[in-house]
Formats: structure tokens, sequence, C-alpha cells
């Protein structure tokens, strides 16, 4: 437990992909991801409120969010590269949020760079399309 949050990890590396879930969910949803990158660590919260993490606010703002996820990211130790479902990818966009990126995210490869990322990941049915902000969205048949 790291500020009152409880989450799952598996794998060893240099790179840390941090996995936010929606809303309804806990860490437990990206149980097919945690463990699935070879040579990243990878660790999966669970939200303020939800499976065994402390809310501390009720009803949870954006801003409380991103304080709570800035202070999980202080506590792994390293920046992080995120990977948001539902309200998870909005606090991953969220203003404070982005300053715990690391740095190769911040500077976005191109679309289809990252969608051969992506598929080298083992993701071969997915699709990949641009959205507003420089974010993306991810549609595959892999369950979440």
């Amino acid at each position: 437990m790291i500020d009152g949050i409880t989450y799952i990890e598996a794998g060893a590396g240099p790179r840390t992909l941090l996995c936010l879930h929606g809303i309804g969910s806990d860490a437990s949803s990206f149980h097919h991801q945690v463990g699935a990158f070879e040579g990243w660590r990878v660790v999966a919260w669970d939200m303020p409120g939800y499976g065994g993490s402390e809310a501390r606010m009720n009803p949870p703002d954006f801003a409380h969010l991103s304080e709570r996820l800035g202070a999980f990211v202080e506590g792994l130790g390293s920046e992080v590269h995120l990977l948001g479902h539902s309200i998870g990818g909005m606090i991953a966009q969220d203003e404070e949020s982005y300053r715990y990126l690391a740095e190769s995210i911040r500077r976005f490869p191109s679309m289809p760079k990252f969608e051969q990322m992506i598929r080298d990941a083992g993701f071969s049915r997915t699709k990949v399309e641009p959205i507003l902000g420089g974010a993306v969205a991810i549609h595959s048949g892999w369950k979440i």
C-alpha cells in the first residue's frame, strides 16, 4: 500500500507502466495486462475509494484524484507511462497528472509508430485513433 492506495504489480525493468481503471472497477480489471509486458514493471492501482484503497474524500474530484496519483507515483519511485481506461484515462490527461509522466510519453510517437508498438506488445486486434488533445483512443478485442 502506498499513501492508502492498494495495487497489484508484476515484472521488472527500467520502465513502469501504471494502469488506471474505470469507474466501478479496480486493479484486477488489468489482470490480463499485468505481467504481459516483458521488460516492464507493470502496476495497476485501486483508484481511491475502489478495491482496498481508502477514499479520503467523497465524492472524489479530478484535482483530488490527480493529487493522489502524484503521491502514489512518488511512492513508486519512478516516472511512469500511464494506461487509463474510462475515468482512468481522464485522470491521466489531467494537467496535474501530466508532470508525472515519463518524458518519452510527453513526446508521443507518431500514430503509425504507436500502433506498431501496441501490436508488438501482443495486441494484434487493436485499432488506434487520434482524439482531441494529443490523446488516443484504443479499441481492441482484448479484455480489460
